[in-house]
């Protein structure tokens, strides 16, 4: 792939920093940024839908794919996968749904000949995005209009993308959506959303080469990874406990208690309805992996993950951010990527990664 003098123009700062070479890999890379703005249990006792939950979600969404557009990759397709028309077209979601991608164009449409009801939040958010990098080819995608959510799509549609960016589904969804990506040789990572944090986990594959450094001293590196339901799995946390320092943040295990809550209530997420059995759980995880009653995880950390009850743009923001550039070290295999989470809590206002590898 060759840049014209246009794109070079636009991307001057970026091929100063990382070199011609470097972007036209970005530009030749393929990206899906996939979300999910409702869960199957998300109404709460009046019947009504969890805004928060939805804003945080697109919220996530919304800046990554800004990121990776404005970095210049060639091909980015935006999917919602809600089946709910309410949250899958815009005029029915746009100012109340967190995501500034979705912004109101209905005098645009109307004039179009469109029907504001009948454009969808995936082709609004396409819109905006094609407005921010005319070089890139911006496409949307719906999953209620496929009939089929992104976990149960096959093989053969993954390997269309060189990275895959799932927002907002639940751990187990999550998982069947990274073996499809490890199936298919493309990267995977998987966002969520907690009450006060934001985290996503990577997996670009056992062995996923990379060259880091610049001038003289560039040199070549591998870092390994593990598949979600492998670093996640039951009996995998035993190296958590002796991994993390006493002062260390203790949401990585919190991580781990959640998830557990999630694989024995049929995927459901937890509130803080649920603090009764979280904290018999992470009582009974810290003896299962031999901890003292003093590792015992903290109730703030875990409290932090629950099902977000107000949104934070901010901290959507940061790990937007960081969460697009692992992407495009993912696409053009320059930098040393994260291995394997990142977290970004509000009570700590800071970002650490954590190595979830059994």
């Amino acid at each position: 792939m060759t840049l014209t003098e246009a794109e070079q123009e636009v991307y001057d700062r970026q091929i100063r920093v990382w070199g011609l070479e470097t972007q036209r890999t970005i530009g030749a890379s393929r990206i899906l940024v996939s979300f999910t703005c409702t869960e199957e249990d998300d109404d709460d006792d009046r019947g009504e839908k969890n805004a928060s939950s939805t804003r945080a979600s697109c919220g996530v969404a919304a800046e990554t794919a800004k990121n990776v557009t404005l970095a210049g990759v060639g091909a980015l397709t935006i999917r919602n996968d809600d089946r709910d028309d309410d949250a899958s077209a815009y005029a029915r979601t746009v100012g109340r749904d967190g995501n500034f991608l979705n912004v109101e164009r209905a005098d645009e449409y109307r004039a179009m000949g469109r029907e504001p009801n009948d454009v969808t939040l995936a082709s609004n958010m396409a819109q905006t995005l094609s407005e921010m990098n005319a070089f890139g080819k911006i496409t949307a995608e719906d999953g209620g209009a496929r009939g089929k959510k992104l976990y149960e799509e096959d093989a053969d549609y993954f390997s269309k993308f060189d990275v895959v960016v799932a927002c907002g589904y639940t751990f187990a969804e999550a998982e069947a959506i990274n073996d499809l990506c490890r199936t298919s040789n493309c990267g995977f990572f998987g966002a969520f959303t907690g009450a006060s944090a934001r985290y996503f986990f990577a997996d670009l594959g056992g062995a996923f080469e990379y060259v880091a450094g610049s001038g003289e001293s560039v040199a070549a590196g591998v870092a390994r990874y593990s598949r979600m339901s492998e670093a996640l799995g039951a009996r995998a946390g035993a190296n958590d406990w002796t991994k993390l320092k006493k002062r260390a943040s203790k949401i990585p295990l919190a991580l781990r208690v959640v998830r557990e809550f999630e694989r024995r209530h049929s995927n459901r997420r937890a509130t803080t309805n649920d603090w009764d059995a979280l904290d018999a759980l992470r009582r009974e995880l810290a003896g299962a992996f031999g901890a003292s009653s003093e590792d015992i995880v903290d109730e703030a950390s875990i409290r932090a993950l629950l099902r977000p009850e107000n949104d934070f743009p901010a901290m959507n923001a940061v790990v937007g951010g960081i969460l697009g550039q692992e992407v495009l070290k993912r696409a053009s295999r320059r930098g040393a990527p994260s291995v394997n989470a990142f977290f970004f809590d509000l009570a700590s206002g800071q970002g650490f990664v954590h190595d979830f590898t059994p």
